[in-house]
């Protein structure tokens, strides 16, 4: 044995911690519980190594592929020594490091060659993760000249085999066979590890890296885990088409995995700083106090302020019970001339919440718009386009503070925990764990309830906190007396029923974080931890922000017209997947291809058909069934249930599923370059016998190809794929646009101004027009604030709540104040201003001016004011504050100039009522004109003389018969003639 594994021997035998109250040395205790749990890893805080041998703590960071596997044999002699480990086991000893000191610790972004094969550790955000592979360890290699067997220990990526045979009588260097079945193989997963982003600012990219973890470690954290990694750089050289790089890409081989908690440790606020809130709350202008903390720099713009704040405490998230998920958080767009500090209010955002990303111009999308994406505080999620990574985390259940939970050291009161401290818990597989404790919460004063079991235990505990039953995990006020609960007396592992349950009142409470298993044992009961796993979200949660993971796809049978040649899709991308194995990207289910030469392929954006570029290829797993769809031009098309399909609605063309098309819908399809309507004449569901794959092409830039005649839909994306783990997580999004030209027209309407479409448009809550309207006493305020602060910069601007504070109270307010009910009063007004909107549109000819839509936004607005009050109930004042913020905000974006009537289809649909009465007076006319001419159809100057005649200006009418060709609704039969297309 080397002096290496040796002095580490000595270390777990002798280490004593300088502030541990015993003489007992630190690890054979761990040690103890691995072999009597059957865990082959020993996590060792490299603080101890320090305190034991510098050196040796030294040469480990600096030289780790020397002294890891030196160091794990250490562990594997002292094992076998203390308690005769049987040497035919499976497992691999493994020493997992923790908590590195301060100059090995790592930002992403701040990898450089000097930290190659070296130990360092990282924090990020697990963006992927890949399924668990068997890999190999002792590789079984059979000579095929003489049948010897040759063992050789496999330690990198690349698979190492024998160069002579090991038999004196043979010695030669192959062939060789690989035994697979006579190797040792050890899980293996891959993983891409994000950086933290609320360490980006100024909108930084996020960096990312590769990592691969073994063992005991895969399947420890789920895609949206925020982790500690330490481990080892290692590199690989790239390759070309003319043979190797100089260049090399970065693999972190990861020693060491810790999930860690989603809210940042220093938002949450101790005893002093909850009764500072509290006295806060209970001032009566304390909504006002936090409107006027927010962006201080800005003059102004109340009203926009006020509506960023409560965003920033936004409701919670609603599930009905047939699963129905209501948004719980509020979106605000912000649209207003260049100048007007719309992006001062965004970078402020971005500053005051934690967890957000700030991007803007080319950094979200092609239409300018710029986006600081939040989320709740405690829950921790972010949405920036396909494949910004959303994280949830919403534990806020806690124990009592003289609770007992059971630790290495016997049973101790969850207050006197401390983070560090190694505490037992219930694994999946019914065996007793050790996991150290991450993090010691306290959760303020709450409402708890004790309840007894029928073997005399007792629980003190908020009435949410779970407790594990043969059911799962449940709420404690929600559990039956006839449910069984795990418990652990003495030495063995029971069942137990609860007889009885009793409030307590008010009284101050704990939680501790836990990796892995996220539960702990308080008064022999299995509890979870604060942590609330993203595995046990539900189905629909795991999404990406804009599109879900669902199969849409075509049968292998389509044909398309490919580079001038007819190509079976299957065929056709099941050719190039053969021949780019080492380019296939595999996510969920599924395989996608990044095309190096673009194919073409004929594509439209509905006005014209030109050619367009495929830029991705992808094939998924196949479903249980097909649809296939017949048109009126003899063609068929055979995709899956989910897949959208291109149909004619009243305001143009739309999509739905193909499981919902019904015959005699109307859908656009292609006659001689041209784009006419259709109709579908049958559909068929049949079973599928025989398709492993269906497939699809990614188009740019207009997502439609055209194949048999019919405009087609693409689908695939990375976020479909699940390459990003993406969670739809109720973020928040607060966005700011430029109007179209430069500057904002009121007589206009808002969707004709911006470059977002009204489907985007309408999931606004609030939607404010930032105007810089000539004013003497305004401007001459302006010009005031802009010299003070020039003046003296520092003392100008003196918000009621600093920026830390506004963080931590807003962070507050979501873990104490988290469902918040309205009262009767507040539920009142709300609907009497609802029905009272729409009153006069169902007796007469008015317009809409409210949708239930609207009444949703409303609800979220005003549940979010309470919360800024730390109240769990919203009043009458909290609704009438929201009620004139929201007219506020539908005078200037939702009033029809022509009518002066509030009409929500300007924002809805981008069509005010007015505007359909009058197209559908010009419809009328060429259908009335095109009678009166035999049927030949009207003529072009009689149409505009007509609509003259019921005030309809000819430059509108010039538009709407635009508009009506391009959606295939007029045709022209000859030149200067208009003819309605039959319906």
């Amino acid at each position: 044995m080397s002096k290496i594994s040796e002095r580490f021997k000595e270390f777990l035998g002798s280490y004593i911690p300088t502030s541990s109250d015993t003489q007992d040395p630190k690890y054979p205790k761990i040690i103890d519980h691995m072999y009597a749990n059957g865990i082959y890893s020993l996590e060792v805080n490299y603080d101890d190594i320090i305190d034991f041998d510098f050196q040796l703590a030294t040469d480990l960071v600096n030289n780790p592929k020397r002294y890891l596997p030196e160091i794990n044999l250490g562990l594997e002699e002292f094992c076998t020594e203390a308690h005769n480990y049987d040497g035919k086991r499976m497992e691999v000893f493994t020493v997992r490091f923790d908590n590195l000191v301060k100059c090995d610790r790592v930002d992403i972004k701040d990898i450089r060659a000097k930290h190659i094969n070296k130990l360092i550790q990282l924090e990020g955000t697990i963006r992927f993760i890949s399924e668990v592979k068997p890999e190999v360890r002792e590789a079984i290699f059979e000579c095929q000249r003489c049948r010897e067997y040759i063992t050789i220990t496999q330690d990198g990526e690349i698979l190492k085999e024998p160069i002579v045979c090991e038999n004196p009588e043979c010695a030669r260097n192959g062939p060789f066979k690989l035994i697979e079945e006579s190797s040792t193989f050890s899980d293996w997963q891959g993983v891409k590890i994000q950086e933290k982003l609320e360490k980006l600012r100024g909108g930084q990219l996020p960096r990312d890296i590769d990592c691969v973890m073994r063992g005991d470690l895969v399947e420890k954290a789920v895609a949206g885990s925020v982790v500690r990694i330490v481990g080892v750089i290692k590199i690989y050289q790239e390759k070309g088409k003319m043979g190797k790089k100089t260049t090399y890409s970065k693999i972190f081989e990861i020693n060491n995995m810790k999930v860690l908690s989603k809210q940042p440790e220093e938002l949450e606020a101790d005893e002093e700083e909850e009764e500072e809130f509290l006295e806060l709350a209970s001032n009566p202008e304390i909504c006002n106090m936090i409107r006027d903390s927010i962006a201080p720099a800005i003059f102004g713009a109340l009203e926009v302020k006020e509506a960023v704040a409560l965003m920033l405490f936004s409701g919670e998230q609603k599930i009905l019970s047939d699963g129905t998920r209501l948004r719980g958080s509020s979106n605000i767009l912000l649209v207003g001339n260049p100048g007007i500090a719309k992006s001062q209010v965004l970078k402020f955002v971005n500053n005051a919440a934690p967890r957000s990303i700030y991007t803007s111009g080319k950094g979200t999308s092609s239409a300018g718009l710029t986006a600081a994406v939040i989320k709740d505080e405690l829950t921790g999620g972010f949405g920036l386009e396909a494949g910004a990574l959303v994280i949830a985390d919403e534990g806020i259940a806690c124990i009592e503070e003289n609770q007992k939970v059971l630790t290495l050291e016997g049973e101790v009161e969850i207050k006197n925990i401390k983070k560090g401290d190694l505490v037992i818990n219930y694994n999946k597989d019914g065996t007793e764990g050790l996991h150290y404790v991450q993090k010691k919460i306290y959760k303020g004063k709450k409402e708890v309830i004790k309840v007894k079991t029928d073997n005399g235990k007792e629980l003190i505990a908020t009435p949410d906190h779970k407790v594990l039953t043969t059911k799962g995990w449940k709420e404690l006020e929600k559990i039956t007396g006839e449910e069984l609960i795990f418990l652990k007396h003495r030495e063995i592992w029971g069942k137990t029923k609860i007889v009885s349950k009793e409030g307590l009142g008010i009284r101050k409470v704990f939680d501790l974080s836990i990796d892995k298993e996220h539960n702990f044992i308080v008064n022999g009961l299995v509890v979870h931890n604060c942590i609330d796993e993203i595995d046990k979200m539900s189905k629909d949660d795991r999404s990406s922000v804009h599109e879900a993971m669902e199969q849409q796809s075509y049968h292998s049978s389509l044909e398309l017209i490919i580079n001038d040649k007819r190509e079976k899709i299957g065929q056709y991308i099941d050719g190039l997947m053969e021949k780019n194995k080492d380019k296939i990207i595999n996510g969920i289910n599924c395989q996608i291809l990044e095309m190096e030469e673009k194919p073409r392929i004929m594509s439209t954006d509905f006005n014209t058909i030109s050619y367009s570029n495929i830029t991705k290829v992808s094939r998924h797993s196949s479903p249980k069934e097909f649809i296939r769809i017949t048109y009126s031009n003899g063609r068929e098309i055979t995709v899956t249930p989910e897949h959208p399909i291109y149909i004619y609605e009243k305001d143009g063309v739309a999509t739905t599923e193909a499981r919902r098309i019904q015959v005699g819908t109307l859908v656009p399809l292609v006659v001689k370059d041209d784009i006419c309507k259709g109709e579908v004449t049958n559909v068929e569901k049949f079973p599928n016998e025989t398709e492993k794959y269906v497939y699809d092409v990614t188009v740019e830039p207009y997502h439609t190809f055209i194949a048999e005649g019919v405009i087609l839909h693409n689908t695939i994306s990375i976020a479909k794929a699940g390459i990003i783990a993406t969670l739809n997580a109720r973020a928040s999004i607060l966005a700011a646009a430029n109007p179209k030209r430069g500057r904002f027209d009121k007589h206009k309407p808002l969707v004709d101004q911006i470059e977002l479409e009204s489907t985007l448009l309408s999931r606004f809550d609030l939607i404010f027009i930032m105007t810089d309207d000539p004013n003497e006493v305004n401007d001459k305020k302006l010009a005031n604030h802009i010299q003070k602060m020039w003046n003296n910069a520092t003392d100008a601007i003196n918000p009621p709540l600093d920026i830390d504070k506004l963080r931590k109270y807003i962070a507050y307010a979501s873990k104490e104040c988290k469902k918040v009910a309205l009262s009767e009063e507040a539920q009142e007004k709300l609907n009497e201003y609802y029905v009272g909107l729409r009153k006069p549109s169902a007796e007469g000819e008015k317009p809409i001016p409210i949708t239930a839509r609207q009444l949703e936004s409303l609800r979220r607005l005003v549940e979010s004011r309470a919360r800024m009050r730390l109240s769990t109930t919203a009043n009458i004042a909290d609704a009438e504050r929201i009620l004139d913020l929201y007219k506020f905000t539908m005078e200037n974006v939702a009033k029809d100039t022509e009518t002066g009537e509030i009409d929500i289809d300007m924002i809805m649909s981008g069509t005010p009522k007015s505007q359909r009465d009058r197209i559908t007076v010009i419809m009328d006319i060429i259908s009335s004109l095109d009678k009166k001419n035999n049927n030949e159809g009207a003529m072009l100057d009689e149409v505009y003389k007509d609509a003259r005649a019921e005030n309809i200006s000819d430059s509108f009418t010039r538009k709407i018969i635009d508009e009506l060709k391009q959606k295939g609704d007029v045709y022209e039969p000859r030149p200067d003639r208009l003819k309605l297309t039959l319906l």
